[in-house]
């Protein structure tokens, strides 16, 4: 058969050759892709120095441990050596270094650019159910793109710091702190159309992790004057919860609490706080129809849709403003799971979360001639075909 014309073959040898040909494809493609990378970290060596602890940085971003990497690489070189190069005790040749980048899935100068960025004050929701590994996986990708935004920002001479502290101490303080808020953004009693983008356009960087993990939902961070937030991607699929969540954070960041304050107090804080902000005593009470001892579900669904939040926020809401009392509030959440509401809640919101601040810097940039279309799409983290769809529009 191999002397013959592929179409006097039968099905299986055509099949066959047509495998050996995705494989040699395969194979050929990626020989030059690591021949390519590695001519690069030739280059980059010669002008700069590798950076140990960007490696470490790396690996916790993909969630390995040194044997588990090495693991990856064929256990060439062995756990040991990757140790070694990321205690800055031996440096890999050009070669691993493009084998690294592969395994590990970053741009080929990551391991020469110094990231400059720590999360203090870090505020992880069910924590306790993370791994170690999971919750450094999450910290260093988000470590990883602040400080990629920062830069665009720095590079643009674009910077928005975020440094909005209001004190509270209780519940009560921290529902006034919510409308405080409201009036320094000049709110009124409007619903939030996209608190993602206005999240950001006061200075709040947020980071949408990629993640089906459940356990995780969001944290908040702040590094100087800038305010972090990191939501998991999985909450794309649920936008009255994203929406929570965010206004959670939000709390997080503009709460001044005592710090004697326990955990609860200040989750419940942070809970009242984002309710308050996302639905503000008078119109929320209006649209509910005052104090009642019964609801019909599919009357919840209007205030759904007006503030985008999710029934049980409602109800919950509700109950903290004294238009229900215990035993509806409880009747209510029996009959939400019964009816397997968690998982497909009735009830429609069309909003949208949203924000292209971080890709707008870069293609701003990039067009104006401030950084190079290569530069351009290391700092988006995205591939320079992708970069030139993106600035395809200009005019």
């Amino acid at each position: 058969p191999d002397c013959l014309p592929l179409w006097c073959v039968t099905g299986v040898e055509r099949m066959r050759v047509n495998q050996t040909l995705i494989l040699f494809l395969a194979k050929t493609t990626f020989t030059v892709y690591i021949r390519n990378v590695k001519n690069y970290f030739v280059n980059m060596s010669a002008t700069m120095p590798f950076i140990p602890q960007r490696l470490t940085q790396a690996r916790k971003m993909s969630g390995l441990s040194l044997r588990a990497l090495s693991e990856k690489l064929g256990n060439t070189p062995s756990h040991t050596i990757l140790a070694r190069y990321e205690k800055g005790i031996a440096a890999p040749n050009s070669e691993m270094l493009a084998r690294l980048a592969h395994i590990l899935e970053v741009s080929p100068d990551f391991f020469y650019s110094a990231s400059s960025v720590s999360l203090d004050g870090i505020h992880f929701r069910k924590r306790s159910k993370l791994s170690k590994s999971a919750r450094e996986a999450i910290e260093e990708r988000a470590k990883d793109y602040f400080a990629r935004f920062m830069e665009i920002e720095d590079i643009t001479n674009n910077t928005i710091f975020f440094d909005t502290r209001i004190q509270a101490s209780t519940v009560d303080e921290a529902e006034q702190a919510a409308y405080k808020l409201r009036d320094m953004w000049n709110m009124g009693e409007d619903p939030v159309v996209n608190l993602l983008q206005l999240m950001e356009n006061k200075g709040i960087k947020i980071f949408i992790y990629n993640t089906a993990n459940e356990a995780f939902d969001g944290f908040s961070a702040v590094y100087s004057k800038i305010a972090m937030v990191v939501i998991a991607s999985w909450l794309e699929g649920n936008l009255p919860r994203m929406r929570m969540t965010l206004a959670h954070e939000l709390a997080h960041l503009v709460l001044d609490l005592p710090e004697d304050l326990s955990e609860k107090e200040h989750e419940d804080c942070a809970n009242v706080f984002a309710s308050a902000f996302l639905m503000p005593e008078a119109p929320f009470s209006e649209m509910f129809g005052g104090k009642r001892d019964r609801i019909l579900i599919r009357n919840l669904f209007p205030i759904k849709s007006y503030f985008g939040v999710s029934l049980p926020a409602i109800v919950m809401r509700a109950h903290r403003l004294h238009l229900i009392g215990n035993n509806l509030k409880q009747r209510f959440f029996i009959y939400y799971n019964k009816m397997g509401y968690k998982k497909d809640e009735p009830g429609d919101y069309c909003g949208t979360e949203s924000s292209g601040r971080f890709e707008q810097l870069i293609s701003t940039a990039v067009i104006d001639g401030e950084i190079s279309m290569s530069k351009g799409a290391s700092l988006w983290g995205h591939s320079l075909s992708e970069l030139r769809r993106l600035v395809a529009t200009l005019i």
